[in-house]
């Protein structure tokens, strides 16, 4: 059977659409009475404990407070603009928290759900005027409205902003998250003066800025810790986490085979991909395709940081080396940045993540790999660093970044022990854990982290690549034993397996495929089987690019490129023969946009969110004066999100996910000119954006019919003026 190569340029089938007709109503859940009469205590509590504060805690004589939103509420059409600006409060952040609302608008079940708490400050002075402001406010202006919305409005403790310590020791380094932007001096400074106040030694060692969030390292005694999270505009303090280890989980002895390394240059000379990483060893072996690189003035290498970064080198330039095989031609060349030294396995976590910036600011990367970061699964209610900063970076998509989920997927789940670590929690990067096979009975390997991932970016990891286990090593070349292959695992190997892929899509391609195109087409090509999502993302992807680049007679693969206009619709057609498609169908679609994003506020973190409606047949409709055909759900009731909306109660979840993949299986009688109806929704701090930006897309869309023994040139004749078939660039290097 005939291998037919990518459709591309499906943009060109794309129109702009009229919205479809909505209504907005919506009920309270408390009369204006009733809330002025819940609410009256709760601000006389907040203003007890704010004023009790250290003037010293308070800069400027600002505090920091909290407002939690009804659950049914939470969408930026009911954000209480109103009541905020009548108050003179400023929203500086958000999370999710679970509650159990006093009522409900309809009969509800009696759970907790979670809803978003917003963080918001205002002077002293004029939070005390709040009393005599709710009793004379008018019940129909829209802050009377708007004050429904509102379940509970309270003080933030030094409980829940001070994480617990689990070390023994007295003197530790800490890690404090301001609500402080750059051009915020006064609270970083406010900080600083606070700090002296508690004990004059406490000196801030470093520190990083993310949008509306302030990252500090600094030592303090742990008995002062709690003093000094009554800090006003402090977020959250923990323990600064360590950098995850370089040993792997498992390394061979004894069994190492010979290998033979290729005599080539890439398949793209042109191509250059970045490594951040530990090292690489003096004469390594690849030195032929990696660059050592390192920036800004470093201490002493970690030998067994050197190590891996041959190791992660290995694995992206061949893939798992195979005994008695020659290893495969690379796809590209490797600039290695060691970023860490012998310094920074502890305390300076802040400084290891500047270097990777600084990196990627002053560089034009299009792939990089992560196989480092902090030993600390991700926290549902606050972003750390390591994801804010990079996600800011990845965030208008020309970055394919590929990042280690982590090793500790072995170790308690209910705790969320187990949960994928930063900065893999980027929505805007691929998160990629590991398989313990590359045969057909894989499974995730017991060490690979697991999901969820931080809402919205719930589908973590993104992928799965190979990455080694006890029974079936992941063989790279061995730093200490020249000509061989030392048998290895973890997800350190798994994610430059995948960035291998990834190369190799683009290495085939030239520059016809963005970056995002790539990821889609990585995620669309990826295998599932039964596997909950939480365990193994959207599946594990093979190591042949064949797959991801060609299709058969009977299918085809279409790949959309473009960008959308905020609250705009985009009529998205599908391609299909002028007749009628015989038997059934398979239709899979996949779509990720890159966006940017708010740290700050972790409840509504992604800026840009996408409705997607598919409409399969345009004859279909229930009411002949219908406006547009009817729609099939596609994406919104996917097996993946049945376990969020569970437990989030919010509908809505799926639409700020940046990545999305799903497939209807149907008759070909059911389809006719089918379209997918794509709405681009802007949103700031969980309000209506303002000023929201263009966005990057990319769309995979496969209909495979296995009746159709030639769908795929019945589809490329009636479109040829259109489409067109997305040929090789680069003559691929045959090895024998």
């Amino acid at each position: 059977m005939a291998k037919n190569f990518l459709l591309g340029f499906g943009e060109r089938l794309t129109e702009k659409m009229d919205p479809p007709k909505t209504a907005l109503n919506k009920s309270m859940p408390y009369s204006f009475e009733e809330s002025v009469k819940r609410l009256e205590p709760q601000i006389s509590n907040t203003l007890k404990t704010v004023t009790s504060l250290p003037a010293l805690a308070c800069p400027n004589n600002k505090t920091v407070f909290s407002l939690v939103l009804h659950p049914e509420f939470t969408a930026k059409s009911y954000y209480p603009e109103a009541l905020f600006r009548s108050w003179n409060l400023e929203q500086v952040g958000s999370r999710m928290t679970n509650i159990k609302p006093e009522k409900w608008t309809k009969k509800r079940d009696t759970t907790d759900v979670l809803t978003t708490e917003i963080f918001v400050t205002g002077e002293k002075a004029r939070l005390e005027k709040l009393p005599d402001l709710l009793k004379n406010m008018d019940r129909n202006s829209v802050e009377g409205i708007e004050l429904s919305k509102i379940e509970t409005i309270r003080p933030l403790s030094v409980a829940e902003k001070l994480m617990p310590i689990l070390t023994q020791k007295e003197l530790l380094t800490f890690e404090a998250v301001l609500h402080a932007s750059a051009d915020q001096t006064y609270l970083i400074d406010g900080f600083k003066s606070y700090l002296d106040s508690i004990d004059d030694k406490l000196i801030i060692s470093d520190l990083i800025f993310s949008k509306g969030l302030c990252f500090i390292s600094f030592d303090a005694k742990k008995s002062e810790a709690e003093e000094i999270s009554k800090y006003s505009f402090l977020r959250v303090m923990r323990e600064m986490p360590k950098l995850r280890g370089f040993e792997p989980m498992l390394r061979s002895t004894g069994m190492n085979f010979s290998v033979t390394l290729p005599d080539v240059k890439p398949v793209d000379p042109n191509l250059r991909v970045a490594i951040f990483d530990g090292g690489l060893p003096d004469k390594s072996s690849l030195s032929d395709w990696v660059e050592k690189r390192e920036i800004g003035k470093l201490g002493k290498p970690i030998p067994l940081g050197e190590s891996h970064g041959q190791w992660v080198s290995s694995a992206f330039l061949f893939g798992s080396l195979q005994e008695g095989v020659q290893p495969p031609q690379p796809y590209a060349y490797v600039d290695l940045y060691r970023v860490v030294d012998s310094n920074d396995t502890t305390t300076n976590l802040i400084k290891v993540l500047k270097r990777i910036k600084n990196i990627l600011n002053s560089t034009n990367y299009s792939f990089i790999n992560i196989s480092c970061g902090p030993d600390l699964p991700i926290e549902d209610k606050d972003v750390h660093a390591w994801t804010s900063v990079l996600d800011e970076i990845f965030s208008d998509g020309s970055i394919l970044a590929t990042i280690a989920a982590g090793n500790n997927g072995h170790l308690d789940k209910a705790s969320g022990n187990a949960r994928i670590q930063p900065p893999s929690d980027c929505v805007n990067g691929l998160c990629v854990g590991a398989a313990d096979s590359q045969g057909d009975d894989w499974k995730r390997a017991n060490y690979s982290c697991i999901g969820p991932g931080r809402l919205p970016g719930y589908v973590k990891p993104d992928l799965l690549g190979f990455g080694g286990s006890t029974k079936e090593f992941f063989w790279v070349v061995d730093n200490t034993n020249p000509g061989f292959a030392a048998g290895v695992k973890g997800t350190s190997f798994a994610a430059p397996f995948i960035l291998r892929a990834a190369a190799g899509v683009r290495s085939t391609f030239g520059g016809n495929l963005s970056t995002l195109a790539i990821k889609a087409l990585l995620i669309h090509s990826s295998e599932r089987k039964d596997y909950d999502a939480i365990e193994v993302g959207w599946g594990k992807l093979s190591s042949d690019i064949d797959p991801i680049t060609t299709c058969d007679d009977h299918c085809i693969k279409v790949v959309y490129q473009g960008k959308l206009k905020p609250g705009e619709w985009l009529k998205v057609p599908v391609p299909l023969p002028l007749t009628q498609i015989k038997g059934k169908v398979l239709v899979k679609a996949t779509m990720c946009y890159a966006t940017p994003t708010d740290p700050q506020d972790s409840a509504n973190y992604t800026k840009s969110g996408l409705e997607i409606v598919f409409r399969p047949h345009e004859d279909k409709k229930k009411d002949p004066a219908q406006e547009y055909p009817n729609s099939k759900s596609f994406f919104s009731s996917s097996r993946l999100y049945e376990e969020l909306e569970d437990d989030d109660k919010r509908s809505d979840s799926h639409r700020w996910e940046p990545t999305v993949s799903s497939s209807r299986s149907m008759l070909g009688s059911s389809l006719k000119n089918p379209e997918f109806n794509v709405h681009y929704i802007a949103r700031d701090g969980g309000n209506k954006s303002k000023d929201a930006q263009e966005i990057p897309y990319a769309l995979v869309v496969e209909v495979n019919a296995p009746r159709e023994v030639n769908l795929y040139n019945q589809v490329f004749n009636r479109f040829r003026t259109v489409l067109e078939i997305l040929k090789p660039t680069i003559k691929i290097q045959v090895q024998t």
